[in-house]
């Protein structure tokens, strides 16, 4: 059977606009209701709650998947998830965005960025990313980037058909939410939720 972890004790102490990982936790599995509008403004916030709903999103794919029938799933498996929000929910670098026919300095943070990448997995059964990297010097215009992800696929799900279909709509999310010049994205599968003895 598949648990709601705890969070460890490092992740509790993160802080996000004033609220902790085990706070914005409850948030989610309160439904966000009453809403918080705090927290709902907060980029570092929203991009945490993401994560996290997408993590309850997957834990319960593997309920239905009869995951019950089968030893317990290797818990560290989400603590390592848990342990990517924070430094993927941080400002990170300012990357600058063109408007035609606008004046003014427009730009994406990096944790925006590696937001809409992390919700590719939404369209993906089974697959759930974790760690969050744009490589090269992205602040520049035009200058060439390679997107790093780290992923954790859950058993039952064809690893090549997943890690196809997660570079295939991050590619698309970042041509149409993003100018950076994507050259390559590469795609890590780190944890494999396997059936026990297989």
């Amino acid at each position: 059977m598949t648990h709601e972890p705890e969070l460890p004790d490092s992740l509790e102490a993160e802080d996000f606009d004033g609220y902790t990982l085990e706070e914005l936790s409850d948030y989610v599995d309160s439904g966000r209701v009453p809403r918080n509008t705090r927290i709902e403004s907060s980029p570092s916030c929203r991009i945490a709650l993401e994560a996290l709903a997408r993590l309850r999103e997957v834990q319960s794919e593997m309920r239905r998947a009869d995951v019950e029938a089968e030893p317990p799933a290797d818990e560290l498996w989400v603590d390592r998830i848990l342990a990517q929000i924070p430094p993927n929910s941080r400002p990170g670098r300012r990357i600058p965005l063109e408007v035609a026919g606008a004046t003014g300095d427009f730009a994406l943070t990096e944790g925006a960025i590696r937001g809409l990448v992390r919700g590719a997995d939404a369209t993906v059964p089974g697959a759930l990313i974790g760690r969050c990297r744009i490589l090269g010097d992205a602040e520049v215009p035009s200058a060439p980037v390679h997107v790093n992800v780290e992923v954790s696929i859950c058993y039952g799900y064809p690893i090549g058909e997943a890690v196809h279909a997660l570079r295939e709509e991050i590619a698309r999310r970042l041509a149409v939410h993003t100018q950076l010049r994507v050259e390559g994205i590469d795609i890590d599968v780190v944890d494999l939720q396997s059936r026990g003895g297989e």
